[in-house]
């Protein structure tokens, strides 16, 4: 079936709020889940890989795994705060900025630097990135490149802040995709609708009527109703 970008966002966020999930995490998750798919950066296996590992992650403070001047590295294993992408990024691009050197956040079996890839082109501060998975490297460039490399290695997100000269690594090409691309295919996606698999799509429904309460003005009180739009 074909669904609407706005459409899809928002039973992706009443999902995940849902089985449980904070707001902001949900917005956040959902936002870039549905950037990613806009952009034809199949934001649906992060979407797959996020709803059949929910019970996995736990809402909670975030503590470095380990410290020094030049690197932060946090474990995403358990975390809403970094399987959020746009969350991963700021504590990436915070640590950067206030070393002057690359951070690194390292995450296992979680689309965290994917998902934060989905909030590089929204971030006011000028940046460069590495997004290493499983099979593929994305890099995003000063010129909002992105470019795809089947580079293999540990998962990990590396920010690198401000740089007059790039500072990515050399690497071999295979896919670049630049802004205007990604303008373009934004907009054919927009007029022609988002494919979404049929049981996919009744997962997401069954999921999003649990969050969905009795409207009362207790329920008013905590958000639900108008106040629990996310536009």
């Amino acid at each position: 079936m074909l669904v609407s970008e706005n459409e899809l966002q928002e039973i992706i966020w009443r999902a995940f709020r849902g089985f449980g999930w904070p707001r902001a995490e949900s917005k956040d998750i959902a936002d870039a889940i549905v950037w990613l798919e806009m952009h034809d950066l199949d934001g649906m296996q992060c979407l797959q890989h996020c709803i059949e590992n929910r019970e996995r992650y736990a809402f909670g403070a975030v503590a470095p795994a380990s410290e020094t001047d030049s690197q932060l590295t946090l474990d995403a294993d358990n975390s809403l705060v970094l399987l959020a992408g746009d969350m991963a990024l700021n504590l990436a691009i915070g640590k950067s900025i206030e070393t002057g050197q690359p951070s690194t956040i390292f995450q296992t079996h979680a689309p965290v630097g994917k998902l934060a890839l989905a909030h590089l082109d929204q971030s006011a501060v000028e940046v460069e990135a590495m997004i290493r998975g499983n099979d593929t490297t994305y890099f995003y460039t000063q010129d909002r490149s992105i470019i795809e490399a089947t580079v293999q290695g540990e998962a990990a997100l590396t920010v690198f802040v401000g740089h007059e000269t790039s500072q990515l690594p050399a690497h071999a090409a295979t896919t670049a995709i630049t802004q205007a691309q990604r303008v373009n295919t934004y907009h054919r996606n927009l007029d022609t609708g988002l494919a979404i698999d049929d049981a996919l799509w009744t997962q997401l429904e069954t999921l999003a009527i649990a969050s969905m309460v009795e409207a009362t003005d207790e329920s008013r009180a905590r958000g639900a109703g108008e106040n629990a739009v996310i536009g």
